[in-house]
């Protein structure tokens, strides 16, 4: 078996157990019982365990980056709550809550994770941080199989080996991405929902004196809370039933747009 489909075999079992049975139970036999391989297979192609683990959140960010840097090569299409809500239940479904409530509970993971940041935005350096917004040349990345992100990408290949998704552009501002010492995964979706506000800001589309950084922690919080306590499942599900078949916007969307007015 190619190394890359051993590889997708053991991230694709991984979140199969993330499902099934909760961060808790992600242990590297729980993955390699599930992949149906040898304990031994796992650790011939990572580190460790935690290598393993950081690769699996590493590629969930790329497919949200990968998401960002089309909607910044197409702002001012499609109303922006709705993009911003499609962009938000990709990064809260269950696989990426489960994630998030792994990078709280293991503390070698958060550490590569920030470490990995940092030594991709030094890589990046003054070339990335000159590009315009606008640059209609802003490639789109393939996704990393089980990691889509709504609307034009879902569905896209897997990359080659090794291969990163697409950068986004920096922001148009002396300091680039925002970035912070906090949760990885919540850090990277903050800045990629920034970048596209920018590019969206550029287009008329929000206020010009709109903080687009506030904007973009406030929107990413209430996200995580929203989905996390069951609030906008919960809301869907009451409007389904007492509605049924109505146009009013999903729960998700209507508290983005609440934030952006």
């Amino acid at each position: 078996m190619a190394l890359r489909d051993v590889r997708q075999q053991l991230f694709d079992a991984a979140q199969r157990v993330l499902l099934s049975d909760g961060p808790s139970a992600l242990t590297s036999r729980a993955v390699t019982t599930e992949a149906g391989c040898a304990k031994g297979v796992l650790h011939r192609h990572f580190a460790d365990f935690d290598d393993f683990l950081a690769e699996l959140v590493r590629r969930r960010i790329a497919g949200f980056e990968a998401w960002g840097a089309t909607m910044c090569e197409t702002a001012g299409s499609g109303p922006v709550d709705e993009n911003i809500a499609d962009a938000l239940t990709f990064v809260f479904d269950p696989v990426g809550r489960g994630l998030v409530a792994l990078i709280l509970s293991r503390d070698d993971l958060r550490a590569r994770l920030r470490n990995t940041s940092r030594r991709t935005e030094a890589h990046q350096g003054e070339a990335t941080r000159s590009r315009d917004l606008r640059d209609p040349g802003l490639p789109t990345a393939a996704l990393p199989a089980g990691n889509q992100p709504p609307g034009s990408l879902r569905g896209a290949g897997q990359p080659p080996e090794g291969q990163r998704a697409a950068r986004l552009p920096t922001r148009g501002r002396p300091g680039g991405v925002l970035r912070t010492a906090g949760l990885p995964l919540l850090d990277e979706a903050s800045a990629v929902l920034a970048t596209y506000l920018t590019a969206e800001q550029a287009q008329h589309r929000v206020p010009a004196d709109a903080d687009i950084d506030a904007l973009a922690l406030t929107l990413v919080g209430a996200a995580h809370l929203a989905f996390a306590s069951g609030w906008a499942a919960a809301r869907a599900d009451a409007e389904t039933i007492s509605q049924a078949g109505g146009d009013e916007p999903p729960p998700i969307r209507r508290l983005v747009a609440s934030i952006l007015r």
